[in-house]
């Protein structure tokens, strides 16, 4: 009988140290999947942090640029000045200023080159001979002042001349005021 018992108390030992490694195993395999995850999100931390020091130093190299290039450029801030401007190029190009008007919707002034300058758009038509159109496009682009001319429509007239009028916006770089020029 003592066997009987001997056999019983190694048999449940067995059973219980059977399962005492398999959950065992278990909690290895989840402290290695959990071990692998964590070494996952480090991974991911420090390519973010990496990603962030380049961003920061490109930032930092687009404000210095920002910096050099208000120095370098006798800036217009004034949208009436800026509007006389085009102005004088459309009288110069042989075209008439029919209207112009700075833009003051929603989304017309966007801050850029993290807040050191500042975009005005401007709605202008014109009325002239399609070549004198031309040179005006030319002259708002290749003025001083940085402008580009975003979007513009033009219709001819029709009376077979070579005569038309155009309604396009036109961009402006300018200067922000200094308290906006500090938020990034």
């Amino acid at each position: 009988m003592t066997r009987y018992w001997l056999l019983i108390v190694t048999a449940i030992f067995l059973v219980v140290m059977i399962g005492l490694e398999r959950e065992s195993s278990e909690r290895l395999q989840k402290t290695r999947k959990d071990l692998t995850n964590v070494r996952g999100q480090l991974e991911e931390a420090d390519m973010r942090a990496k990603f962030s020091a380049r961003e920061t130093k490109e930032y930092e190299a687009i404000r210095d640029a920002a910096a050099s290039m208000r120095r370098q450029i006798a800036w217009e801030t004034d949208s009436g000045r800026l509007l006389q401007q085009m102005g004088s190029a459309a009288a110069q190009s042989g075209v008439r200023l029919t209207s112009s008007r700075l833009l003051m919707d929603a989304g017309a002034s966007t801050v850029i080159a993290g807040g050191a300058f500042v975009r005005l758009k401007f709605d202008v038509n014109v009325t002239g001979t399609f070549p004198g159109m031309l040179d005006f496009f030319s002259r708002i682009e290749r003025s001083k002042q940085p402008m580009v001319i975003d979007s513009f429509t033009m219709n001819a007239d029709h009376d077979g001349s070579v005569r038309g009028t155009t309604r396009m916006q036109v961009s402006c770089i300018v200067p922000a005021a200094p308290a906006v020029a500090k938020t990034p």
